[in-house]
């Protein structure tokens, strides 16, 4: 069993990529360049935490490195 603390983080970062890709089309098809740079930029970091905890934390068997 996944630590639920651990698991409960990787369903908001998870949320929360698929919220900023939406927005991202959104900010694509208005051509809103500016707001575009900035929610790649929060894609980018989303996407950095959740390939920590990856490669830190398993959800399967709770091994922490």
């Amino acid at each position: 069993m996944a630590n639920q603390y651990l698991a409960g983080i990787h369903s908001f970062i998870n949320g929360r990529i698929e919220d900023i890709n939406a927005k991202l089309t959104s900010a694509a098809v208005v051509g809103d360049n500016c707001r575009k740079r900035y929610l790649e930029g929060q894609l980018e970091e989303l996407y950095a935490a959740r390939r920590f905890l990856s490669s830190r934390y398993d959800l399967a068997t709770q091994t922490y490195y």
